[in-house]
């Protein structure tokens, strides 16, 4: 019956397919011409002129060819849905207003609205799949005042699991030449009302073979205190959302002529080259609160000074819940110290600690490194460091005698530490004793210390130093205790 009957005289039946979709929407539909065939046992039905009015009444989208599958299922929901809906050549707009709230075809999409208010486009989010063929979209930022921005050729992919809110999509589109190459976007997330961010969780990411970073920030800014004034190249980013909040950011980034300002009163640092992987990561656990930033193989070159090698590095900071005190973690492989102080002017680190580390200009390299600590991390309550280093050295710090060459490794915390030294060509400067600095072919050994029973003394033990050159040779064992008080 519906093969002969129904379907040659669809177009009798527009005003009530129209009606059906803006009964199961919540927002009102037109349609102004239908027809359709027969795809297998499926009906198909093709659209044409169809509008999705705003609240007022007005046009806000309007989709020039529609084609669809109904669903036999929309029997058992008691509404109209479709197994499949192709939608071709679609202008639309969206924009964020100056309060902040994103508008999509006509639908200003706050927290207020509610599933059956929030209209076509979550409607479309349960229907099985969804195709829209070379869409062009516009979108307008009034929050920030910036310029529009033009995406043509756009194509999705939208697969709906509704027994399970789950919702696949890819992406693509093509921004201004000047800006980018062709953006490639795909998601994975669950979420039931789009204009319930607290709802949705998922996965996205985003490629891009070519873009004008220092461009793009006038839609979409890195921070607040961040400057980009230029630089291009690729990336690829995977970023992880729980609750509408952005959890974890991974990017590998392939840049170059990039120069940039971390924070607003830092110097513009200059760069040849910025690539490998880097991360943030929101931490919040049965410890605290806080974020993780990381990097994995990062290496620069910065313009005018020494390359950045490869190096990999975690900085955590979390503090305890309810108030309680801060701590920290931080490991690193492959720093080399030289390179590090050429970077230093440009870092938003504190400026005590700045002014301390060209004071001594460290060198050498750290070859892996892991600190954990309590409080503030210049100046930490408790402390431990492990770590293994090559050709470290540093000017004189208080007691401390300049020195060149050593290396070994350190495991130190509030207990005690070791420190087991296996170095050549190692260089003590001692002006108080000697006219020249005394310099050492070799010089290994072991040391150990930690504290005594009453807590407010420390016992070192030296085992096994010896040292020598060309004219002499010596060697160190035994037991030194600071005095208490």
């Amino acid at each position: 019956m519906l093969r002969y009957w129904l379907l040659p005289d669809i177009e009798h039946y527009r005003n009530d397919i129209a009606y059906a979709i803006t009964q199961a929407a919540g927002q009102r539909v037109t349609i102004g011409s239908i027809s359709a065939h027969w795809d297998g046992l499926h009906p198909h039905l093709i659209l044409r002129k169809v509008q999705v009015h705003d609240k007022e009444g007005s046009p806000a989208l309007e989709l020039n060819r529609l084609e669809s599958i109904p669903s036999w299922r929309s029997l058992l929901f008691g509404e109209l849905r479709f197994r499949e809906i192709k939608i071709y050549q679609p202008n639309l707009t969206v924009y964020r207003d100056a309060s902040g709230v994103l508008h999509v075809a006509g639908i200003a999409l706050s927290r207020e609205q509610t599933a059956s208010q929030s209209g076509f486009l979550t409607w479309l989010l349960y229907q099985r799949h969804v195709d829209v063929i070379n869409a062009h979209i516009l979108w307008k930022d009034e929050k920030r005042g910036a310029p529009l921005l033009e995406l043509k050729a756009v194509s999705l992919h939208l697969e709906n699991h509704s027994n399970s809110n789950r919702h696949r999509f890819s992406l693509r589109a093509i921004p201004p030449a000047e800006l980018a190459s062709p953006l490639d976007i795909r998601g994975d997330f669950t979420g039931e009302i789009l204009s319930i961010p607290e709802q949705w969780y998922g996965k996205l990411f985003v490629k891009l073979d070519y873009a004008d970073i220092a461009a793009w920030q006038s839609w979409f800014p890195i921070s607040k205190t961040t400057e980009i004034n230029r630089g291009t190249g690729a990336l690829r980013m995977w970023i992880n959302v729980d609750k509408g909040d952005i959890k974890k950011l991974t990017a590998d980034v392939s840049l170059k002529d990039i120069k940039t300002r971390l924070t607003h009163e830092l110097p513009e640092l200059d760069l040849v080259y910025l690539q490998g992987r880097v991360g943030w990561k929101k931490i919040n656990n049965n410890i605290g609160k806080g974020s993780e930033l990381f990097a994995r193989q990062l290496g620069a070159s910065i313009r005018g000074e020494r390359i950045l090698q490869p190096v990999d590095f975690l900085l955590q900071d979390v503090w305890a819940h309810e108030g309680g005190r801060q701590s920290g973690k931080l490991s690193a492989k492959g720093i080399d110290l030289e390179t590090f102080g050429d970077l230093i002017e440009y870092l938003p680190i504190d400026g005590a600690l700045r002014d301390r580390f060209n004071e001594l200009l460290p060198h050498g390299e750290i070859h892996s490194m892991q600190a954990e600590w309590d409080g503030v991390w210049s100046a930490p309550e408790n402390l431990s460091v492990k770590g293994k280093f090559n050709n470290i050295g540093m000017n004189r710090f208080e007691s401390l005698p300049a020195f060149s060459g050593v290396s070994g490794n350190i495991d130190t915390s509030r207990k005690g530490g070791t420190l087991n030294i296996n170095s050549q060509k190692v260089s003590l400067d001692l002006p108080d004793l000697f006219h020249k600095a005394l310099l050492f072919d070799t010089f290994t050994g072991h040391a150990s210390w930690g504290p005594l029973s009453d807590r407010d003394s420390i016992e070192i033990k030296f085992g096994n130093i010896s040292f020598g050159n060309s004219h002499a040779s010596g060697g160190v064992h035994g037991t030194y205790r600071t005095e208490h008080g």
